[in-house]
């Protein structure tokens, strides 16, 4: 199966889907959020439609993988509706409306330690150095 999807990137109108392979034991649908690789770097996608074959002379790279969150069929008409009446391209709104995941998961604070704030514990070795 190939996947067509809306990379999450502010893209001309004319760059509409981009295919890519649906990887064996992978389920996707339209409106469901995966991990791509474009132009070298991971990327988030959306899927627009989901097909049987691919076009003759495309080589379309696999799918990375499927996030747990998904955009339902009215979000998604919703959205290529508006791009549509604004002249933009689906990517572009897309990528406006659909806020970026953290590239790093919050990890718990250790006790007495505040948000944002760099911890100022030095190692005990250098502790008698330090106090001089």
């Amino acid at each position: 199966m190939v996947a067509e999807i809306y990379p999450l990137q502010r893209l001309p109108r004319r760059f509409r889907v981009f295919d890519y392979l649906v990887p064996e034991g992978v389920t996707v649908s339209r409106g469901s959020i995966v991990r791509i690789s474009l132009r070298g770097r991971v990327s988030l996608g959306v899927v627009a439609n989901v097909k049987e074959t691919i076009e003759a002379g495309i080589k379309a790279k696999p799918i990375d993988g499927v996030l747990e969150t998904s955009l339902t069929e009215r979000e998604m008409d919703a959205y290529e509706s508006i791009a549509a009446d604004i002249v933009q391209s689906p990517s572009s709104l897309l990528h406006a409306a659909i806020p970026s995941p953290p590239k790093r998961s919050s990890l718990p604070l250790a006790k007495g330690e505040i948000e944002g704030v760099a911890s100022l514990r030095i190692p005990s070795a250098d502790a008698p150095a330090t106090g001089r």
